[in-house]
Parts: C-alpha cells; sequence; structure tokens
C-alpha cells in the first residue's frame, strides 16, 4: 500500500506564484572575498539548549548579508514555485540599497507576497486540522530505484571534501522503494500518535524532527505492521522492536537484511546511490559545480537545500538566526520548513539536502571498499555487538544529507554526518525504504 496523504492538503496558492518583477533588471553579481568553512567532519547539531545559551550569550542580532543587492535582486525574481520564500528573499533585497527604478516595482512585489504567504500560511493551517500528511504537490510519495553500480564518496578535488570520503566503487543488486520526502511530523504522528518535534510550529507537512536513531527504528517497524508488511528489526530477545524499546536505547538487529521486505532504515549506500540518482558531483545538480563562498554561503544550494544560508522561517518557534554564521542571506528566526519545496533529484527525491539530517542504518566507521556489494556498515547487521570502550566513534551512526542549520561544506552528497544514536536534536529527521519484492501492503 502506497502512503496516504491526509484529507485536506496545503493549498497552494496559483495567482502567488504568478506574480512578477515587471521591468527589473538583473545586475551582474558580483560575490564577496571567500572565506573557508570550518575543518572537520563532525554533524552540526543544535539543540534547544544548545540554542538558548548561544543567545544567552549576546548573539542575538543577524548579521549583515552576505551578498550583492544584484544577487539579492535576482535571487528575488527567481523563486517562483513558494510565495512564503520568494517574500522573504524580496524582503532581504529590499533591506540592501536598490536603483532607484526598481524599487517600487520590489515594493509592489513585496506586497503582492506578503497577502500570497498569509494565505499559503491560513492553508497550512487548515491542512494541520485535517490531518495532512504531505502536501499537496507531492503527487508521488514513494519512488523505485533499479539495481546499479556507482562511485560512492567524494574525488579529491571536490570542494568541501572531508577525509573519511573515500571513493569507492559500489554495487546495489536489488531493487528498493524509497520515500520521495523525509517523513513529515503528519506521517509520524498518524503511526505513533505523538509528534515529538522541536518546531510543531512548522506544520504537519513538515519534517519531523527530535527523533533518535532508536525511535526512527520504531517507527519503521510500527509502519511495517500498519501496512502489513514484515517487521525488519528486532530487540535483543529476538521481538519486533518497538517505541518500549527504543526509550530504553536497546540494541537493534536487522537479521534479514537480504530479504525483509518491511519498510526500514536505508543503509548508507543505499541513500547516496538514491540521493545521487546519477549526478556525480557535490549536489544533485549534475550540471554544475558548487562553488562555496562562505561558511554558510554557496548560491547553488539555494535551489536544491534547505540549509544554514537560506533557512529562515515565519514561526515563532524558529531558532535564532544569529546561531548560524555567515548566512548567504539574514534573518531572525530559523528552522525546518515543508517538504518538497526545493527541487527534486532526477528520480523525483526532494530534499536529500538540507532541511533535517536523516538517519541511515549504518554505524559510522571507514568505508569496507572491499565488501562494496549492498554494504550494510562495519558490522554485522544481524549481530547486536557492543563496541570497546576505547572505540568511540563507532557507537555512533551515520546520519545523511544535512539540515536547515548545516553549513555548506556539509551540504554534499557526499559528506557523513556521525552522531550517538540516541541523541535527540532539532535537525534531525529520516526518510524510510522498503525492497521491491512486488508484494503489497494489504
Amino acid at each position: 500500500m502506497m502512503l496516504e496523504k491526509g484529507s485536506k492538503p496545503l493549498v497552494w496558492v496559483a495567482a502567488a506564484v504568478a506574480v512578477v518583477l515587471g521591468g527589473l533588471t538583473v545586475l551582474s553579481a558580483q560575490p564577496g572575498e571567500p572565506s573557508q568553512p570550518g575543518e572537520g567532519g563532525e554533524q552540526d547539531t543544535v539543540g534547544a539548549d544548545d540554542a538558548v545559551e548561544e543567545v544567552d550569550k549576546g548573539a542575538s542580532e543577524p548579521p549583515p548579508p552576505n551578498v550583492s543587492p544584484a544577487q539579492a535582486l535576482k535571487a528575488c525574481q527567481e523563486e517562483t514555485e513558494n510565495p512564503c520564500q520568494a517574500l522573504e528573499l524580496c524582503t532581504q533585497a529590499a533591506a540592501v540599497e536598490q536603483p532607484t527604478a526598481v524599487q517600487q516595482p520590489l515594493a509592489d512585489r513585496i506586497a503582492a507576497l506578503e497577502k500570497a504567504c498569509e494565505e499559503v500560511r491560513e492553508g497550512l493551517a487548515d491542512g494541520d486540522r485535517q490531518g495532512a500528511l504531505l502536501p499537496e504537490h507531492i503527487t508521488d510519495p514513494i519512488a523505485t530505484i533499479e539495481p546499479g553500480r556507482y562511485l560512492m564518496g567524494s574525488p579529491n578535488n571536490e570542494e568541501g571534501r572531508v577525509g573519511d570520503e573515500l571513493p569507492h566503487d559500489v554495487a546495489i543488486t536489488r531493487s528498493f522503494i524509497i520515500q520521495t520526502t523525509e517523513v513529515t511530523q503528519g506521517q509520524w504522528q498518524d503511526v505513533m500518535g505523538d509528534n515529538p518535534s522541536f518546531f510543531p510550529q512548522c506544520g504537519s507537512v513538515c519534517p519531523v524532527d527530535g527523533v533518535t536513531w532508536y525511535e526512527s527504528v520504531a517507527y519503521a517497524n510500527a509502519l511495517s505492521k500498519r501496512d502489513g508488511l514484515p517487521t525488519c528489526y528486532q530487540n535483543p530477545q529476538g521481538q519486533p522492536y518497538t517505541l518500549e524499546d527504543a526509550k530504553g536505547a536497546q540494541a537493534a538487529t536487522w537479521p534479514d537484511p537480504e530479504g525483509c521486505a518491511g519498510w526500514r532504515l536505508p543503509t548508507e549506500a543505499e541513500w547516496e546511490y538514491a540521493a545521487r540518482a546519477g549526478s556525480t558531483r557535490a549536489t544533485t545538480r549534475s550540471d554544475r559545480d558548487l562553488v562555496i563562498v562562505g561558511a554558510n554561503h554557496a548560491e547553488l544550494l539555494d535551489q536544491v537545500a534547505r540549509y544554514g544560508g537560506n533557512s529562515t522561517v515565519n514561526y515563532a518557534q524558529g531558532e535564532a538566526c544569529s546561531l548560524i554564521p555567515l548566512r548567504q542571506y539574514e534573518g531572525l528566526k530559523c528552522g525546518t520548513f515543508m517538504v518538497g519545496v526545493r527541487s527534486p533529484n532526477a528520480w523525483g527525491l526532494y530534499d536529500v539536502l538540507g532541511n533535517v539530517w536523516e538517519w541511515v542504518w549504518d554505524e559510522y566507521g571507514p568505508y569496507q571498499i572491499e565488501t562494496a556489494v549492498n554494504p550494510t556498515g562495519p558490522r554485522d547487521p544481524s549481530a547486536a555487538q557492543q563496541p570497546s570502550d576505547d572505540d568511540e566513534r563507532v557507537k555512533e551512526r551515520v546520519s545523511r544529507g544535512c539540515s536547515w542549520i548545516s553549513n555548506a561544506r556539509h551540504c554534499r552528497l557526499a559528506f557523513r554526518g556521525h552522531i550517538d544514536p540516541g541523541a535527540r536534536t532539532n535537525n534531525q529527521g529520516l526518510r524510510l525504504v522498503r525492497l521491491n519484492t512486488g508484494a503489497k501492503a494489504e
């Protein structure tokens, strides 16, 4: 059975999308001096406590914009899919000195977008009241990924590369089905009965956040049970893994990685294969290289990712944008946004970069390049092994895809986030897969 959408999904405002800036001329952009992002491959994480601590230190004012007037105006003109995002961009454009000839048309566009964005927010609220699970424009909640081979990792000359992204050939020999969006707050609540997200004001069609790896495993089993599919994960007693097991941070095993047809977390290799969709470059844009101008400033990411440079939001629960240094655009509140706004990859998957990090099955460790056929990580997935006390890093689970607070170098298809499986942060979510066995859920 395909994942269902809610009875009253997001209402898009066609009139808002049609608003244009007549007569505006975009000047040639002159980016500022590039700066180098920080070193290291650690995953970015900010929880509620972290945010409060930083704000108390006095970092309450947003940094100045890192774009020229022409760049800001160009971004304002080019955003036609989401009126709220367009409003954000056009407001930023108006905040810097613009040529006299464009000031009034820009003001007119902002006024029209304010009305359109309010209508979109009202539509989101209506969808929330009706329990919407996905936005209206997501017509295909799942995609089928066929077997294939690809080069996992990154080349030595990729901008922003870190040392654990050793390029190696990987074969995916089994077709699998993957959710085209990150699991939404509505989808999680529909199955689990609660919403653990730090950003519930974002709405039911925003990605669920604040979920641990253990809880994600329990969610996969619960969704399988609801859909009449076998459960893939077991607790140490050999029983199906449940939310109670997750609350106790019980070890999870995957006894049948070759044949279990239920919902599960993707392996790290499956995730990157599906996310790349044939791209050999740093992002899903296979026709352009990623150019990182500053820590949170990479114009290419505007098209495909909700990341640290462009994650301004309008709801009160957002974190202070001042927590994110050297942002591409200024703003006061930052956080997650509804799924499926940025352009999908070539295989129809949305938000594989940005919005929230996505848990995968694998424990973190060096790539096992000698076992590059359907790899499942550095350990046997059917064995509930405990790492030694002096091997802290292998206790962590891999998380992929970057988030609303990530810097630009983390928003590359090869970047490997890794974090304690019990971590609960406001930028951590998931996306599920299952084998394409031909079986249908009841």
